[in-house]
């Protein structure tokens, strides 16, 4: 009786996990959709000084649902916006951006940290850059 009660109490608590699978994770890609600003830009520039031609200040990013994606960096002579287009991917668990510029600066892929619903982290060069969504 022992037995079979502790074989049935194992069994339904495998159907369970079974039964969950993967429905109560969120999707990563429907997350990250939407517009982005760059939040932790002084501290990053002060580490690109000299190195880049353009400011990290109000620089932005919106993914598109299409896979699609749309970067604006101020130049430096803080007169211009660059802007950048390209394609996204990434797996529904998050983990890893891929970025494909279309003529330029990025074709990485990067590691990703979705702190919560508003907020990630994209890792590039042992640089943490902090996003939050608009």
């Amino acid at each position: 009786m022992k037995h079979s009660l502790l074989f049935l109490l194992l069994t339904s608590i495998l159907l369970f996990f079974v039964a969950c699978g993967n429905d109560g994770l969120p999707d990563y890609r429907e997350e990250i959709v939407g517009e982005w600003r760059l939040k932790n830009a002084g501290e990053l520039q002060r580490y690109l000084k000299g190195e880049r031609d353009y400011l990290l200040k109000n620089a932005s990013i919106t993914f598109n649902d299409d896979g699609t994606v749309d970067a604006q960096i101020m130049l430096s002579d803080n007169q211009k916006w660059f802007n950048q287009t390209g394609t996204w991917e990434m797996p529904k668990e998050g983990k890893l951006l891929t970025l494909k510029s279309d003529s330029g600066p990025f074709d990485d892929e990067l590691k990703i940290d979705f702190t919560d619903e508003r907020t990630f982290y994209l890792t590039s060069n042992g640089l943490a850059y902090q996003f939050i969504k608009l």
